[in-house]
């Protein structure tokens, strides 16, 4: 980083010059932020400190810079599968086609959801031709627990398909006679997932979207907390959000407010240590998280001290027992 490989953790007024919002910044009478705005800006500044001699400011009294930690992956980022199970089954070849193939998967999820195996009725929204290497990719419509299902049921080394073709006789006008082989059904993941969404049309692609949305809504249920309602775990994240956004570092909430009383029932419901943070509570504010620069919510102790505690960790919690999910 710059402002460690400069002497004495300086970070040189020039590189914050260049900032475009340093650009975009104009004084009341107009006229450009300047060397000098930018000293008296920073007088009394208990973070950071000014040197006219190296035009550069740093850190007060050269303070460490916070370990650098590498930003987490998004871990509600969508699969394909999120939409519906992509799946292939292989080594088909001839006389099988990829018909043949889409008929068997077919009965087995009518068999299945005739055996309760299957809650509502399944539909394949997907099946490719037959490609160069004796592959068909499939898809399904979306369904609670589908993943599961098709581990359990689908996933095997011999799927078996039939073919039933007509053949001249020299008795009969058409003999029909039946053939069936085994073939191998696996989860697509990886290269193979990558191949069967390049087959999938676009439209299929935006169908699946929808329908999963659909689906998702369907199963969804509103839940009251505090007297106040949520349709879904988004709601809420966002109305916690707007009570921590609405208020100044170190600001307690009312005790008789609703955003108190909403905290409060989160906490002692779904958070796992919720009942030990709450042990002599006295109140809750809002102020700078400890562990970084966002803001978090602190539980007041009568003695004087204060706890943080994570709405990540309620959240999780409350997706693992599904809350927002109809039983």
């Amino acid at each position: 980083m710059i402002q460690k490989k400069n002497e004495g953790g300086y970070l040189a007024l020039s590189f914050i010059f260049n900032c475009n919002k340093i650009k975009m910044m104009r004084k009341e009478s107009g006229d450009v932020v300047t060397e000098k705005d930018i000293a008296d800006a920073l007088t009394g500044s208990s973070e950071v400190e000014y040197s006219s001699e190296k035009k550069a400011v740093r850190r007060k009294d050269n303070k460490p810079l916070p370990t650098f930690e590498e930003r987490k992956k998004n871990k509600d980022k969508k699969s394909e599968h999120d939409f519906g199970v992509v799946f292939m089954v292989s080594t088909v070849a001839e006389p099988f086609l990829w018909t043949d193939v889409k008929t068997a998967v077919k009965n087995q999820l009518v068999e299945d959801e005739k055996q309760g195996l299957l809650k509502q009725k399944v539909f394949i929204d997907f099946c490719s031709s037959i490609d160069e290497n004796g592959v068909v990719y499939l898809s399904c419509c979306s369904f609670p627990d589908d993943m599961k299902y098709f581990e359990e049921r689908m996933v095997s080394e011999d799927f078996a398909v039939s073919k039933t073709s007509q053949e001249e006789d020299s008795a009969t006008d058409a003999a029909k006679t039946k053939e069936t082989r085994k073939f191998k059904v696996q989860i697509c993941e990886g290269e193979q997932l990558e191949k069967a969404m390049r087959a999938m049309p676009q439209f299929v692609k935006e169908k699946r979207i929808r329908m999963s949305k659909k689906n998702k809504s369907a199963q969804q249920q509103a839940i009251s907390i505090a007297n106040l309602r949520f349709n879904n775990i988004q709601e809420l994240k966002k109305k916690v959000k707007d009570i921590q956004s609405s208020r100044i570092d170190g600001e307690e909430l009312k005790s008789n407010s609703t955003d108190y009383k909403l905290i409060m029932e989160l906490l002692s419901k779904y958070h796992p240590t919720g009942d030990k943070k709450l042990e002599n509570e006295k109140g809750l504010k809002v102020d700078v998280s400890s562990h970084g620069e966002t803001r978090c919510f602190y539980v007041i102790k009568s003695d004087g001290s204060q706890e943080d505690f994570s709405m990540t960790k309620i959240y999780d919690r409350m997706n693992a027992q599904a809350v927002f999910t109809k039983k």
